[in-house]
């Protein structure tokens, strides 16, 4: 089967190195369906915080001269990656309603004006309680701003925390992940799968995937996951996605699904 990675990014994003002309030919390359570009918008970020102030306008001039050129060969859709906080969540819809997307993925990347990816947040902290806090906070967001598509990256503060046990597991905070599952199944949200997640960063030892965040997804209502790479690199464009979309069919999930103007398409998870 052909897959869609709905989560890349490209030069428009800080933290990428890749180009967008570049990363589609890698993605063509590697077979892949479709590619997402979900570029970084990070807005409302604290004094003395690197943040991402995307220009959009011209990531999708690019875009649009990239599907002239290569729409043949593969589909090619503009997105965006937006970073979710709750004291800017007026500014984050006013930005998204003056473009028009194909995806939108919501991301915490701060909390309550922290980046868990510097050690200050894990300060005085257990796992326990910096985990709940950060899941306790996506929900919150969720249940302020519904103008995304896919809950991206849930388990983006285990890539970089200081634990020795760096996993995010439903059994350890079944109630925190019940009520943003919740919400987001009452929304109409897809959850992400992020592949990146699961890759050593730092050079510790990755997380690792734990089935029953996905499976109880499922259990309560939950249709819709998405796969993305998070690629920032021509490398890691649809990384493994043979074998979590295998994954995923164990859980429960028979199509994976990607979006086009707003709108869920569904590929069949033909894997066992």
């Amino acid at each position: 089967m052909k897959f869609t990675d709905t989560h890349t990014h490209s030069t428009f994003s800080r933290d990428s190195i890749v180009s967008i002309p570049q990363a589609i030919e890698a993605a063509v390359k590697a077979g892949l369906a479709g590619i997402s570009f979900t570029d970084h918008l990070d807005i409302g970020v604290p004094k003395g915080t690197i943040g991402d102030y995307l220009d959009i306008n011209a990531q999708q001039a690019t875009i649009h001269k990239s599907i002239q050129q290569y729409g043949e060969q593969i589909r090619i859709y503009r997105g965006i990656e937006v970073g979710l906080q709750a004291h800017c969540i007026e500014e984050i819809k006013k930005t998204i309603g003056a473009y028009r997307f194909d995806i939108v993925i919501g991301s915490i990347h701060l909390i309550n004006c922290i980046d868990p990816y510097c050690g200050d947040f894990y300060i005085n902290k257990s796992q326990k309680e910096a985990y709940r806090e950060y899941l306790e906070y996506y929900a919150d967001c969720l249940s302020r701003f519904d103008d995304f598509d896919v809950l991206g990256h849930y388990d983006y503060i285990s890539r970089y925390s200081p634990y020795k046990e760096k996993t995010l597991t439903y059994r350890s905070f079944a109630d925190q992940f019940d009520t943003l599952f919740k919400i987001a199944i009452e929304k109409g949200k897809a959850l992400e799968l992020n592949t990146r997640s699961f890759l050593s960063a730092n050079g510790q030892p990755p997380p690792q995937f734990d089935p029953d965040v996905y499976k109880r997804f499922r259990e309560m209502g939950g249709e819709m996951v998405a796969l993305g790479s998070d690629a920032h690199t021509t490398e890691q464009l649809g990384c493994d996605f043979i074998l979590y979309a295998a994954k995923l069919k164990q859980c429960g999930f028979n199509y994976l699904v990607h979006f086009k103007e707003r709108k869920p398409a569904y590929t069949l998870n033909e894997l066992k």
